[in-house]
């Protein structure tokens, strides 16, 4: 009995990745090119495959043609761009604008809260130095 699970895993790379081999996964190519020189069975469906791959090429080259002679992309572009207002914020008010950042900011400092647990305030470190307060004591003397 023979183990065919390479041979079907090669089927199954020709069908998924076509015949162009640099399109197919590296642990495979070697296997794939060997089985090109020795295996007819695998020649003739690698050669069925690059038939199809050169029509599906040759559609897609005329579907790209005929997209580029009607300006297909231009006139969905167009249509696009007139459904879409100048001012999206025409319609509000500022006073709904404010109203919605207020209630945004509120909720925002309550999931904080609510969130994070309560830390304790560290002591700061900072030393201030006024030399207006030796003034003062100097003076006093």
């Amino acid at each position: 009995m023979t183990d065919r699970r390479p041979v079907d895993a090669l089927f199954a790379s020709l069908s998924a990745c076509g015949a162009d081999l640099s399109r197919w996964p590296q642990d495979r190519t070697a296997a794939a090119r060997e089985a090109l020189l020795g295996r007819p069975d695998f020649r003739r469906a690698w050669e069925r495959e690059r038939v199809l791959d050169d029509a599906i090429g040759d559609v897609r080259g005329r579907i790209d043609a005929e997209v580029a002679r009607a300006d297909s992309p231009l006139r969905v572009q167009g249509h696009v761009m007139a459904r879409i207002s100048a001012d999206p914020l025409a319609g509000l008010s500022w006073t709904r604008i404010a109203a919605a950042v207020l209630v945004a900011s509120m909720l925002g400092g309550a999931v904080d809260l609510m969130l994070l647990p309560e830390q304790p305030a560290e002591p700061s470190g900072a030393i201030v130095f006024d030399p207006l307060l030796g003034v003062d004591a100097a003076d006093r003397r």
